[in-house]
C-alpha cells in the first residue's frame, strides 16, 4: 500500500508535463519576392542529428504562409524557388536554420531577393 501514493505522485507529475510535450511552435514564412516557392519545414531535437519533415506548402509571390510545428531545438526551412510566379520553370533551393528555439514563441523566416536571386533567412521571433 505504501507504493500507491508514490505511483500516484509519479502519474500526476507525468500528467502535468504532458501539455509541455504537446506544445506547438508557429513558423511563418514571408515570401517577399515575385517568385513562387515550394516551402518545407523540418524540426530536430538536436541530439539525434536527424530532421523530420513536419509540413510543406506552396508560397505564392508576396504572401505569408504558416506552419504549426512541434516544439523543437532546431527548425529548418527549405524553399524550392521557381523562376516563374505561376510555379513553373527552373528551380533552385535555398534554406536557413534557427537553433535554440525551444523557448521562442513563433518564428518568422523571409524569402527575399538579393544579389540577383532569392534567399531564405531567419527574420525574427514573434512575441
Amino acid at each position: 500500500m505504501k507504493a500507491f501514493p508514490f505511483a500516484l505522485a509519479i502519474a500526476a507529475a507525468l500528467a502535468m508535463s504532458a501539455p509541455a510535450l504537446a506544445m506547438v511552435e508557429t513558423v511563418n514564412v514571408d515570401n517577399s519576392t515575385d517568385s513562387c516557392a515550394w516551402v518545407s519545414v523540418y524540426n530536430s531535437y538536436g541530439f539525434s542529428n536527424t530532421w523530420t519533415d513536419v509540413g510543406n506548402q506552396w508560397s505564392k509571390p508576396h504572401t505569408t504562409i504558416q506552419f504549426h510545428v512541434p516544439k523543437s531545438v532546431e527548425i529548418r526551412v527549405n524553399a524550392k524557388v521557381f523562376t516563374k510566379a505561376d510555379c513553373t520553370g527552373n528551380h533552385y533551393d535555398t534554406w536557413d536554420v534557427k537553433k535554440g528555439v525551444m523557448n521562442d514563441h513563433g518564428l518568422v523566416f523571409e524569402l527575399m531577393k538579393g544579389n540577383g536571386r532569392e534567399w531564405l533567412w531567419f527574420k525574427r521571433v514573434m512575441h
